[in-house]
Parts: structure tokens; C-alpha cells; sequence
């Protein structure tokens, strides 16, 4: 099989494409015709136990991220050595590698072809870290940052072999605790809510030993005897000198501020300052509620665990509870939830135990304290079947279409980030015109179909990868949508193939369509000069601060909670549009009355769509297109502003020169 082929640009370009991690190594050797490096395998090392990576040899790297392709004149050799290597345990710890991760890459230089090595590193899964160099972990473990491959301390080590070798982080007997070290309100606040949800399991009833027993909060150990506490028993429901005996590192902070920035002054705060328990259910019970407040959503009270009518409320609800259950209590960051006009952050210690897509993708469940999981449960809070992420991406844009969630690992120190952010997808402008050009057919449409309309409004155009790429849903479900709407009239297709877009019907040939959903002063901003400067700034993630990566600086045009949006009959209107709802007031107050006089006064000189015509005279749609326009059509009274397009669902109507009503035959508004 032959070499792949790239150029030099082509295969740079290629790399830094791609969100991977690359590091370059000339691979020389002392007779120039190649030869592994030693520095090789601290960068295995330091990208299996990272996020992975890519290694290319017969490349030199020079200041200035500049790079020049030397090749190698006997690459099988070099690729020997390598195999050699990998199943060699003095050289390194484990072989992460197959033979697809291994290839040689023929790249057009100036100076003609040459050989480089290709090696792809997959980031070792929690089971086969930490990767070391030669037998000893420590001291030969290797991380990854931005700026090189860097030598892991004894701590993290350690914690990277009790991820290892032990499935539940939480299940631990601690020597020496015992149920006094506990926070006796909390267990029976605790009990009350297990009763509410579970009223008829046998476990409600007993005494408080024997329900801390089987919750798993309190048991025996049967190879060593020791019986006491268990880690998820402590952090639970313990007092917090207890935890702290024990995490040295024990710390968490909830902090509201009333500006999306980072350097402003929280006005809530809670802390493990000694004012409460400081376990972890007390945590939740207390930060829940702050999180819930001053949301204009609704939703029912039912116990801890509410029962709730939006998305968004189950949307933090699943946060904070996967914040608690997946961190890492004996690593050295702290739990930080964070409330701001912009976004919502949680960040928890500790990196996540599966892949990052696989935790976006759902389905694969790989808990680190499954106890503290199994409790949080017992009052209907938490999931085992590994859709938490995926729930939260999904709810968070889903009716609100507020920008997809930020998930990212840091290494240093080790922690995960999850960022809500509180910015729509579909400006409140966005909305109005959609409806005002659809009515009532695009407040029915399904929550995709919604974003990819708004899409096209705003980009004037909208494409199949570019909607996949602003949805949780999947690449066949977009496809679905988009020829649901083609098909249904809202859209038009263009294009062939992988150029393929969509515009919204009729858009194509807006020039001397008047557009009365831009009369409010809201929707003046649209001309395509207002609307830059209506979106002006980043519409990602803000940058990072002092208190929580990316959950610093300003974002600009947050919507409220809940997405809420001036309604229409409440917007200031434009005086042309106040004259035609003037104009047709008298047929709109009657019950009966003949319309077509009206409706040609309203249509002369400007086309109008059915919906705002069914604004203009109080009457239905169908009503209007069944009784009138499908009619007025067919006598030569009106025209339409798409007739190659007749069921076009941004058809508008305009009054025929001959068909134009003589202005001084009777009061406007009035039925001849």
C-alpha cells in the first residue's frame, strides 16, 4: 500500500486543523538517517496521560512556531524501534498503540519528498494510567500542558493509581470515624426526603445505624475488620472538621454576583466558612434553591427534587448534582458553582473519567463515587445510565435555544468545567420576524425546526453542518429537519450535494418586499449595519478569570432567565403600521362585513403576508386564504409576490394598479 502523499502546507494546515495536540521531533540520530529520540517518550507519556495527541518525526521545530520537514531516511527503522519499544516495560509502562496510529506520510518539500512518521497517542483510559517511562511511576510520569511535556508530581501520580485500581472513589472505611462525626439534622432532613420519594421501601423505617448501613455510608470492611464511615458517608452528611481530618483539600463556594464580570463583588455567598454542616447534601439544598431563585419559569414544589415544568430548571439540577458525585475530594481545587446575569458555571475537582465525547455522546456511565450517586438518588436526584451531560446540553437549548454548553477539562490543577451560558441563539428580533412572516404554523414547529428558521433569518442562510454544529441532536435528525421544512414551504434548497443551503422561502428576492415585522424599534437593528453592532463582540465563551476559567468577562446581549421577550402587542410601533391598523379597525370590530374592499386599500403599493393581514383584520388565516385571497387571486385583484411559488409560506399579496379601490369612495376601513 503506498505512502499517503501530502504537501507541506497541506499537512501542517491539516494538524492544527484539528483540536489535537501535536509535537514535532527532528528524529535524526547520530547518522542522520534516523533514529527514535529519547524525548519521545516522555511526550507519550505526558499525551496518554493527558488528551492525547500526535508525535510527527522528521519534523524540526523552530522559535516562532516556524517548522521545517528534514524526513527520515529509514523510516521502517525508525518504526521498528518504536514496536521494540512499546512492548519493552523498562523503556515504558504500556502500549497504547495499533497498527493504524503508526504511519509514514510521503510530504512534498522544496527539496523533493520526504519521510516523516505519523504517531497518533489516544489518551490512556483511566485503567491503563498513569503511562510512565521505565518501571517506576514516579518521577516518570509525564503531563501535558500548552508549553511541553513537564514531569507529574508524587501526588498526582498517586491520585491517577487510585483512579486506577479502585472503581468507587467514596466506598473507603475510614479508620477511626464513626456515625458521632455525622451532622445529625442533616441525616434527618435526609431521611424525611427518602420517606417522601420512597415511602413503601423497607429501608425508610429503620434506625438510623442500619439505614446508614445499607445506604453505604457506614459498613465493614471484610478483609481487614475495620468498620466505620465510609468516604461517601463523611462527605454526605458529616460535620465539616470531620472532612476535613480527612480531605485536606475539602472546599465549597457558591457565589452569586449581579454583573457578568468576574472582578465584581459577589452579594451571595456560601461557603464552608463554619456557619453550617459543610457536607455536601446541606450544599446542594442550600445552592439549589439560589440557583432556582429569580428564574421567570415556573415550576411545582415537590420535596428536595422539584417537579419541573422547564427544561432549565432540570438542566441545573443535573449539574449540580454531577458536580458533587464526580469530583475528585482529594484533589487540590475546590467546588466552585457560580451565579451570574450571563451564565451559570460548575467546576469540579478532578478530570473526567471518560473521553470527552463519549460524555457528550451519553450512554457511558463511569461514576467516581458511586455511593454519593446511589444517595443522591434515593431523593430522586442523579442518574446512573450516563445521560447526565447529554440532558444538560439538551435542555439548556432546547425552548430558551440559549448557546450550547462549554464542557473542558484543565490538568493543572486537575478539574472539569461545565459553563451555561445565557446567551439565545434567537434574538428576540429573530423570533418576531419569524412569526410575523410565518404566524402561528412557526410557534407550532418542534424546537430544531425553530433554530434552523432563526439560523437562516440571521445568516441569511442556514446548512446542514453549520445547524448539526449549534444542536445536541443528530446528523440524521438535521437532515430530517431540513427537508421537513423544505417540503413544508418555509425553506428553499440550493445547491448540490455537500454545497447544499437553504434560505428562507422567498428570500431570495426580498429587494421591494416591505417588511412590517421590522417596525418596532427593536427590529430597526437588522439592516445589516445595526445588526453587526447588535451582536458586536464574541458570542463564546467569555475569557478566563481569576475565580473560574471561562466563567470571567463580559458577555454581551444576555437575555433574562427563561428567554423572555417583549411581546408583540407590547412593542412600539412603526406610524405607517399604525395607520393601517387605524385604516382597518371598523372591519376588525364587525362580526360580518364584506373585506375585499379593505384588504385591496391595505395591499396598495406594499405587499403584505397572510399573517399580518390577520393581524390588520382580526380574522383567521384560512378564513382570509379560503374567502378572499385564493379568490381575489384568480379575478386579477391581487398579486402575488412569489406566483412561480404559490405555497411559498412567505407569500405576500399587493393590490393590482386597475384593481386599486377608488380613495374617495367611502372612509377607510369601511366595507362597500
Amino acid at each position: 500500500m503506498a505512502n499517503e502523499r501530502l504537501t507541506e502546507a497541506d499537512l501542517l494546515g491539516a494538524l492544527f486543523a484539528e483540536d489535537t495536540d501535536v509535537e514535532f521531533k527532528a528524529a535524526q540520530g547520530k547518522d542522520g538517517k534516523g533514529e527514535l529520540p529519547q524525548a519521545f517518550w516522555e511526550s507519550y507519556s505526558a499525551m496518554a496521560n493527558t488528551a492525547g495527541g500526535v508525535v510527527l518525526l522528521g519534523i524540526e521545530e523552530k522559535p516562532k512556531r516556524q517548522y521545517r520537514v528534514l524526513g527520515l531516511e529509514d523510516p521502517a527503522r525508525v518504526r521498528k524501534q518504536l514496536w521494540d519499544c512499546l512492548n519493552d516495560r523498562d523503556k515504558v509502562s504500556g502500549n497504547l498503540l495499533l497498527d493504524g496510529d503508526v504511519e509514514v506520510l510521503d510530504v512534498e518539500t522544496k527539496d523533493g519528498v520526504r519521510a516523516v512518521l505519523r504517531v497518533s497517542v489516544p489518551r490512556g483510559s483511566r485503567k491503563e494510567r498513569p503511562v510512565h517511562t521505565t518501571k517506576n511511576p514516579f518521577g516518570n510520569t509525564y503531563l501535558r500542558r500548552a508549553d511541553g511535556d513537564y514531569r507529574a508530581d508524587d501526588e498526582a501520580v498517586r491520585r491517577m493509581i487510585a483512579e486506577r485500581v479502585e472503581d468507587e472513589r467514596d466506598n473507603k472505611v475510614l479508620k477511626g470515624f464513626t456515625i458521632g462525626d455525622l451532622d445529625p439534622t442533616s441525616l434527618r432532613q435526609y431521611r424525611v426526603e427518602y420517606a417522601n420519594k420512597r415511602s413503601t421501601h423497607v429501608w425508610a423505617n429503620l434506625e438510623d445505624g442500619e439505614f446508614l448501613r445499607n445506604l453505604g455510608a457506614y459498613r465493614r470492611d471484610r478483609e481487614t475488620g475495620e468498620e466505620g464511615l465510609t468516604a461517601a458517608g463523611l462527605l454526605m452528611f458529616g460535620r465539616l472538621p470531620a472532612i476535613r481530618e480527612h480531605f485536606n483539600h475539602y472546599e465549597l463556594d457558591y457565589q452569586e454576583r449581579l454583573e457578568p464580570d468576574s472582578r465584581a463583588r459577589w452579594v451571595d455567598r456560601v461557603t464552608t466558612d463554619g456557619s453550617w454542616s459543610g457536607n455536601l447534601y446541606d450544599f446542594y439544598r442550600l445552592v439549589i434553591q439560589r440557583l432556582f431563585r429569580d428564574l421567570r419559569v415556573p415550576f411545582t414544589h415537590d420535596g428536595l427534587s422539584r417537579s419541573y415544568e422547564t427544561p432549565i430548571h432540570e438542566a441545573l439540577q443535573e449539574a449540580l448534582t454531577n458536580t458533587l458525585i464526580h469530583a475528585d475530594y482529594t484533589g487540590r481545587a475546590s467546588i466552585l458553582v457560580v451565579k451570574r446575569p450571563d451564565l451559570f458555571g460548575f467546576r469540579n475537582p478532578g478530570r473526567m473519567r471518560v473521553p470527552l465525547r463519549e460524555a457528550l455522546a451519553g450512554g457511558t456511565s463511569d461514576c467516581r463515587n458511586r455511593i454519593l450517586q446511589t444517595m443522591f438518588q434515593g431523593v430522586g436526584l442523579g442518574d446512573k445510565a450516563g445521560s447526565g451531560v447529554p440532558t444538560i446540553l439538551r435542555n439548556w437549548t432546547r425552548d430558551q435555544h440559549f448557546r450550547l454548553p462549554l464542557l473542558e477539562e484543565r490538568a493543572e490543577p486537575e478539574q472539569t468545567l461545565l459553563t451555561l451560558l445565557k446567551v439565545s441563539l434567537i434574538p428576540d428580533t429573530t423570533r418576531k420576524k419569524l412569526v410575523d412572516l410565518f404566524g402561528q404554523d412557526y410557534l407550532g414547529l418542534p424546537d430544531l425546526h425553530r433554530l434552523a428558521l432563526a439560523m437562516a433569518e440571521l445568516d441569511g442562510r442556514v446548512t446542514h453542518s453549520r445547524l448539526a454544529s449549534m444542536s445536541t441532536d443528530h446528523p440524521a435528525d438535521v437532515s430530517t429537519c431540513l427537508k421537513e421544512l423544505v417540503h413544508d414551504h418555509f425553506l428553499e434548497p440550493h445547491g448540490v450535494g455537500r454545497g447544499t443551503y437553504y434560505q428562507l422561502a422567498g428570500s431570495a428576492a426580498e429587494d421591494d418586499l416591505i417588511d412590517f415585522s421590522a417596525f418596532t424599534q427593536e427590529a430597526r437593528l437588522s439592516s445589516a449595519k445595526d445588526r453587526q453592532k447588535e451582536h458586536e463582540g464574541p458570542l463564546d465563551m467569555p475569557p478566563s478569570g481569576p475565580d473560574m476559567p471561562h466563567m470571567a468577562g463580559d458577555m454581551p446581549h444576555t437575555v433574562a432567565e427563561g428567554g423572555s421577550s417583549v411581546p408583540a402587542a407590547a412593542a412600539p410601533r412603526d406610524p405607517e403600521w399604525l395607520s393601517l391598523m387605524e385604516q382597518s379597525k371598523a372591519v376588525r370590530d364587525q362580526k360580518k362585513a364584506d373585506l375585499e374592499p379593505t384588504i385591496l386599500r391595505l395591499c396598495e403599493g406594499r405587499f403584505l403576508t397572510k399573517g399580518q393581514l390577520e393581524e390588520l383584520l382580526g380574522r383567521a388565516e384560512k378564513t382570509l386564504r379560503n374567502n378572499y385571497l385564493v379568490r381575489m387571486v384568480k379575478e386579477g385583484k391581487l398579486e402575488m409576490r412569489f406566483p412561480e411559488k404559490p405555497r411559498s409560506r412567505a407569500q405576500a399579496y399587493r393590490t393590482r394598479s386597475e384593481a386599486a379601490p377608488d380613495k374617495k369612495s367611502s372612509a377607510p376601513g369601511t366595507a362597500t
